[in-house]
């Protein structure tokens, strides 16, 4: 397969199962608990201003984990003077297996997904046959 034709099935593949895997994602996240979750993040870029930009991102997801998780400590430290890392986290999450069967055979049965994957089987077909004629 082609460069070309990877990327012609890519941009397929995401318009077409764009609302189905955000419909899967959506699922699967309401299949897991988060109990407890503790960051601590001390960081620093080589320009302040990306040390910047990637702190307003932290708060951000850490906005969302907040909206999910009762009992969350987020400590955001950056270093505006020079570049470096360093993290600690640690977390409780409960994950309910049987909860997140049922979303991936929604996603499956999907009518986009499966006339999706009914398009690539029928393209790879046609092609098989246009070579061994």
């Amino acid at each position: 397969m082609t460069t070309r034709e990877k990327l012609h099935w890519g941009l397929e593949a995401f318009k077409s199962l764009r609302k189905p895997l955000f419909c899967l994602f959506s699922d699967l996240l309401n299949g897991i608990k988060i109990k407890r979750l503790e960051s601590y993040v001390t960081f620093g870029l080589s320009d302040p201003a990306d040390t910047g930009i990637l702190c307003g991102f932290f708060h951000a997801i850490t906005g969302l984990a907040y909206s999910r998780c009762r009992h969350c400590n987020f400590s955001i430290n950056p270093v505006f003077m020079n570049p470096m890392l360093d993290f600690q986290g640690n977390a409780e999450i409960r994950v309910k297996i049987y909860s997140m069967i049922f979303p991936v055979i929604k996603f499956i049965f999907n009518r986009k997904t499966v006339s999706f994957t009914y398009s690539i089987i029928k393209e790879k077909l046609r092609g098989k046959w246009k070579f061994d004629s």
